[in-house]
């Protein structure tokens, strides 16, 4: 019936699976720099996980991606939910 559901794939309950250990941070870095579709970011304004010389180097990586910072934390789905499915929805 159209609109936008939000799911939880059984592999991201966990971290076994999708974790980058062994990779160095270049090589996530140029990972980044080959994606060749359109990338929309959402971050939250009190994450902890947002660390500010991480965010600089994905900026460089990701030059064209589309940005936002949102009200909320590293669960943004749960915290700020409209927001989010605005932020996709003018996305796709």
């Amino acid at each position: 019936i159209g609109g936008v559901r939000w799911s939880w794939a059984t592999l991201l309950r966990t971290r076994a699976g999708i974790e980058f250990n062994g990779i160095s941070q270049s090589k996530y870095l140029g990972l980044l720099k080959r994606i060749q579709a359109p990338i929309t970011l959402i971050y939250g304004k009190q994450s902890l996980f947002n660390r500010s010389q991480d965010l600089s180097k994905q900026s460089s990586a990701m030059a064209d991606a589309r940005r936002f910072e949102i009200e909320g934390g590293h669960n943004l789905h749960l915290e700020s939910p409209l927001q989010v499915a605005e932020i996709i929805d003018r996305a796709i």
